[in-house]
């Protein structure tokens, strides 16, 4: 039986709709007979919401409190967050949102790219750092990133006497960022893909590229179109990781939103992940040391950093644990993240490559964890290992020294 507050004709979806992922939601949703609200930060996100058939489009930002004001207000039962992969703080709004009103989450997110497997293809995990990598390699720097992402590379641009050019929405408030920035027109190519491998490679003819940066976008975005072409032509490619994602389940095509609703109208079935906020922690695990002052020093800088890396979830449940040596140990930081509500850890070995603490000693401590606490989920994840970043840092090291060091006897 069908419950009453669930019937469709009265039941409204609100789907956060900036991505072709999203208007592809609200069409498969409005042909399933539901009665859809859109959001979309821009005028333009919005003309393409109610192109694809949306009831009513609300084209502003939305923090958590406007979301769950919308979702109340419109008689919205369940948010569905179609969000770009990189919008993390949008993402957490929703969450939240949906649970002040409580209503049913769901993450639409497209599947990510398998890269081909060629070394000019960088892989790095922020903006800064692929904005380093990028000019690193060539002096024209193809910038598919959005206007939003675009600062580190116009800074670098500007700073070392090199050329950016930047591939953008044609939306006046994408444009204007770029002028903000500093921006030459010519410098700024507004157009909205996805396109062909054959236009990709006329555009980066066109304009002298030498290295492509990009997101990974997924098939949806035509990220691969650009990849090859840009290979082609012999260009480096720069490619931003997602953020790391923590949802237990995730819709991947707008049909499986679709399904997921019915199942919940129909069969009662749960579409609903957990709040990530408090259901899932992450223990650094360490090797530790006897010199404490230090060894906990430079941990906790590292902590830090991946709190920054991870802002959907509390400071308070990262946490780091040495192995031997160090306080709090692997235990206590886990008992420490269940007492705190964490019912799913991850634990991330800072450690290095194969040997007895990662093929023995941990597991041993973690299995003897997951017998004292069965209804909690204790993940591990793999070792660094052989890493291209770490001969990187080595190679920054050598030039430290090298920079620094005196010239011995017979040096001119």
């Amino acid at each position: 039986m069908v419950r009453p507050e669930l019937r469709r004709p009265k039941l409204g979806v609100l789907v956060m709709a900036g991505t072709i992922d999203g208007r592809g939601a609200v069409k498969a949703l409005k042909e399933s007979g539901w009665r859809v609200v859109a959001t979309a930060v821009t005028g333009y996100g919005a003309e393409l919401a109610a192109g694809a058939g949306a009831d009513q489009v609300i084209a502003r930002p939305l923090d958590a409190a406007g979301l769950s004001a919308v979702l109340l207000e419109a008689g919205c039962g369940a948010l569905v967050d179609a969000t770009h992969p990189y919008a993390v703080e949008a993402s957490r709004q929703a969450r939240q949102a949906a649970r002040e009103a409580g209503v049913p989450y769901l993450r639409l997110e497209r599947p990510p790219t398998d890269w081909p497997s060629d070394p000019r293809v960088l892989l790095t995990a922020d903006f800064p750092s692929a904005a380093r990598l990028a000019f690193d390699r060539g002096a024209v720097v193809y910038a598919t990133v959005g206007s939003r992402r675009l600062a580190p590379f116009a800074e670098v641009a500007f700073r070392e006497g090199k050329r950016l050019v930047a591939r953008v929405l044609p939306d006046p408030e994408a444009i204007s960022h770029c002028l903000a920035l500093g921006l030459r027109p010519f410098q700024i190519m507004a157009v909205q893909g996805p396109f062909s491998r054959e236009l990709n490679r006329l555009m980066f003819k066109e304009t002298g590229a030498e290295v492509l940066v990009t997101k990974d976008g997924g098939e949806a975005g035509g990220v691969l179109a650009k990849v090859e072409a840009a290979l082609e032509l012999g260009l480096w490619v720069v490619v931003v990781r997602r953020p790391v994602s923590l949802d237990s389940a995730v819709a991947r095509t707008p049909a499986e939103v679709a399904a997921r609703l019915e199942n919940l109208v129909n069969r009662g079935l749960p579409i609903v992940n957990q709040d990530v906020s408090t259901a899932t922690a992450v223990v650094v695990a360490y090797h530790g040391s006897r010199l404490d002052q230090a060894d906990q020093t430079e941990i906790e800088q590292v902590v830090g950093m991946l709190r920054e890396k991870l802002p959907m979830l509390p400071a308070g449940v990262i946490k780091h644990g040495a192995l031997t040596g160090g306080r709090p140990d692997i235990a206590e930081a886990v008992e420490a993240v269940i007492q705190a509500g964490a019912r799913r850890i991850v634990v991330l070995p800072l450690f290095l490559f194969y040997g007895t603490h990662t093929a023995h000693d941990l597991p041993t401590l973690l299995n003897g964890l997951r017998l004292r606490h069965p209804g909690v989920e204790i993940l591990y994840a793999r070792r660094i290992g052989a890493d291209p970043r770490i001969a990187s840092m080595l190679a920054e090291r050598l030039r430290e020294v090298m920079e620094h060091a005196t010239p011995g006897p017979g040096a001119d």
